[in-house]
C-alpha cells in the first residue's frame, strides 16, 4: 500500500468483481452506509442520451424511412449458427463463449447481426415477400480490457425474394447511410468498397466495405447453403456495417 494507492487481490470465488466500483461498494459496505456523511455535490450535470446511442437511433430512423422493419433479436446465439450454419469451418475465434450454457440455442454472444435476421425472416414464412428488415445492436468479441470482452454497435440490413436477391437495393442503401452521414465516396477520406472472398456469400457477388484502410463492413448475396441451412429458400442480400467506427470518424471531423 503506497500513500494513495491501494492494492486489490480478488479471489476467484468472487465473481461479482468486474469493476473499481465494484471494490468501492464493498467497502462502502463494511464501512456502513449510515457511517458516511452527507455532503453536497460539488459537479452539475444534466441527463442525455449516449452519443452513440442517439446515433444510432437517428440511424434507425432513416433506415425506417426506406422501407426497413426494425428487428430486435436476441444477443445469445448458438455456436453453429455463427460458423457452420455461416458457411464456415470454425465460429469465430473472437466470440465469448458461455461456460454454463443451459441450451445450445444460447452457447455464445453473437458476433454478428446476420443470423438474427435470417431467423426472423424464417419465423415470418407466412408474411407475403419481399422482406426488407434491419436490426441496430450490439455485438461482442474478445479483447485484453480488463472484463475480457468488449461490444460493438453494429447495424445490418436483409432484402430477400421469391425473384431477385436484391442486391443492388442493399448497395444502395449503403449509399445512402453514407450519404445521410455525409461521408463520401473515395479513399481519401471517405469509404470505398472492394472485392472480398468471404464463405457466407455468393462468390462474385459480394463486397467489403472499407472507411480509408479499416474494413467496417460487408455485403453481398448469401450463399444458398447459408440461407438453406436457416430454413429459407429464396436469395437474400445481406449489409453489414460497424457503425461505431462510424460515429468514431464523425467526432473527429
Amino acid at each position: 500500500m503506497t500513500e494513495s494507492k491501494l492494492e486489490v487481490r480478488v479471489p476467484v470465488t468472487r465473481s461479482d468483481i468486474l469493476h473499481p466500483c465494484d471494490i468501492a461498494e464493498d467497502v462502502a459496505i463494511a464501512f456502513g452506509y449510515n457511517n458516511l456523511e452527507d455532503s453536497i455535490s460539488f459537479s452539475t450535470s444534466f441527463g442525455c442520451l449516449q452519443p452513440l446511442n442517439k446515433y444510432s437511433d437517428l440511424l434507425r430512423l432513416e433506415l425506417s424511412s426506406t422501407g426497413y422493419r426494425e428487428c430486435l433479436n436476441f444477443t445469445l446465439c448458438s455456436i453453429a449458427e455463427i460458423g457452420q450454419m455461416m458457411n464456415k469451418k470454425s465460429h469465430d475465434e473472437k466470440a465469448v463463449l458461455l461456460s454454463n450454457a443451459k441450451t445450445q440455442d444460447f452457447q455464445v454472444v453473437r458476433t454478428t447481426l446476420i443470423p438474427g435476421l435470417l431467423k426472423s425472416i424464417v419465423s415470418n414464412k407466412s408474411n407475403k415477400l419481399p422482406f426488407q428488415i434491419f436490426e441496430v445492436g450490439d455485438v461482442v468479441v474478445k479483447s485484453n480490457n480488463e472484463v475480457g470482452a468488449r461490444n460493438i454497435r453494429k447495424l445490418a440490413a436483409l432484402y430477400t425474394d421469391s425473384s431477385s436477391s436484391g442486391f443492388e437495393l442493399i448497395h444502395g442503401l449503403l449509399d445512402i447511410i453514407m450519404r445521410k452521414l455525409a461521408i463520401v465516396l473515395n479513399a481519401a477520406d471517405g469509404y470505398t468498397i472492394k472485392e472480398s472472398n468471404e464463405p457466407t456469400f455468393f462468390s462474385g457477388m459480394q463486397a467489403e466495405v472499407l472507411l480509408g484502410e479499416e474494413v467496417i463492413g460487408v455485403m453481398g448475396v448469401l450463399h444458398p447453403n447459408v440461407v438453406n441451412n436457416f430454413g429459407w429458400e429464396n436469395p437474400a442480400s445481406v449489409l453489414e456495417l460497424n457503425i461505431q467506427a462510424l460515429f468514431e470518424k464523425n467526432l473527429k471531423k
